[in-house]
């Protein structure tokens, strides 16, 4: 996928929502951010690849938003509130229009492979130690099994040879 098809897709999901007030914002902050690792050395495609599918992107976009993500667009993504509305609905777009202000990005964040590769270095010697110690256990309590055992047979076999 190139920046070019990242940035349609996204446009295009945010678009099927009704979103447009969203789209010119998002996409300028994607193709900035693109732009900024690929001058800083990294290559496009590992860029889009650590950004992960735009579809996605624009979803937690417009569940940001308030929209509600169903392939319907909404005019209102408070709610629809009927003719009705009156005064609940003017509260409601003001509050809307504040929240248009704040900038709403998502930024997907990827683990380097090395501590990736460290953490299940970690996880694999625990489960060595975790086995270890359990084999270990066994064999320290394998001798007093054993004996208890032992003295329980001992015990029933006098106590029928008694009871004769």
């Amino acid at each position: 996928m190139t920046k070019q098809e990242f940035l349609d897709e996204l446009a295009l999901r945010l678009r099927e929502e009704g979103a447009e007030r969203l789209v010119a914002e998002n996409v300028n902050y994607y193709r900035g951010y693109i732009e900024g690792e690929v001058a800083k050395g990294r290559r496009e495609e590992e860029v889009l690849s650590e950004l992960g599918n735009p579809a996605l992107i624009a979803r937690s976009i417009l569940d940001a938003a308030g929209y509600r993500v169903d392939g319907v667009p909404d005019q209102n993504p408070d709610g629809d509130l009927g003719e009705d509305a009156g005064s609940y609905y003017r509260t409601q777009s003001e509050e809307r229009e504040r929240q248009e202000d704040r900038n709403i990005h998502v930024e997907v964040r990827q683990v380097n492979s090395w501590i990736a590769g460290i953490l299940f270095l970690l996880f694999v010697v625990l489960l060595v130690l975790a086995v270890l110690g359990f084999i270990g256990f066994i064999i320290w309590a394998a001798p007093i099994i054993l004996a208890l055992l032992l003295l329980s047979f001992m015990y029933r076999a006098l106590m029928q040879f008694f009871q004769r």
